[in-house]
């Protein structure tokens, strides 16, 4: 089901009154390792060119793909002022951006081999095993030989359950028992060498709905 514009819009905002904070500054520092002129943010969320404006390198080329079409309705239309701002950013700077309603676990043949880094962030732990192997396993085919994966994800949430319902329900997020530690070995299942991990654990995990942050890059052999 598509998640509604007033729930998007609240998501997106809210994460921007919240960048301030040392849970977002910490989880904000993974876009650093982005680089490459080619840049697919893999489950993009409304956030996609906010976060391309806190890469290392602004990337010539960047493929947004979501699953939920009122996000890639909301990064085509919105005018909010944070939205506007970035998007001149991106288009002062030549950057080419396409948007693409496409599922990270469904193939696109269009997508193969062609990146030099896959971002991805609050997307990998919310599938089951099977669905997360696959998702990678897509992932890893995007990359081009000696591309990256970085990935920043949340874990151990304290959502009320009124907003993990909500979630559910526009198949934002599904509650797993995933691990940073069961991501790496799925990880190295799929071929990838996990380059950089880190973990954070915020003072007030009840206060900030969530119990644990992580980061991760990892390469794609040549």
């Amino acid at each position: 089901m598509r998640a509604s514009e007033q729930f998007v819009e609240r998501y997106y905002t809210d994460d921007l009154a919240e960048q301030e904070s040392p849970e977002s500054k910490w989880a904000a520092q993974w876009a650093k390792e982005v680089r490459g002129s080619c840049v697919l943010n893999a489950a993009c969320g409304p956030q996609l060119f906010n976060d391309a404006l806190a890469f290392a390198e602004t990337p010539r080329h960047l493929v947004g793909i979501d699953a939920n079409a009122t996000n890639i309705e909301f990064l085509k239309e919105s005018e909010l002022p944070d939205i506007l701002k970035a998007k001149k950013f991106l288009a002062e700077h030549d950057v080419n951006v396409h948007l693409l309603l496409n599922d990270v676990r469904e193939h696109n043949p269009a997508l193969r081999r062609h990146f030099d880094t896959v971002y991805v962030s609050g997307l990998i732990g919310s599938f089951d095993e099977a669905d997360t192997r696959a998702t990678l396993r897509m992932l890893s085919a995007y990359l081009k030989p000696g591309g990256r994966l970085v990935i920043v994800s949340w874990a151990e949430d304290y959502l009320s359950k009124a907003k993990l319902e909500e979630r559910r329900r526009y198949h934002w997020y599904e509650r797993r028992d995933f691990s940073p530690t069961d991501i790496h070995k799925l990880l190295r299942v799929e071929g990838f060498e996990v380059l950089k991990h880190d973990a954070y654990r915020p003072d007030n995990p009840r206060e900030y709905e969530w119990g644990l942050i992580y980061g991760i890059v990892a390469n794609k052999p040549t």
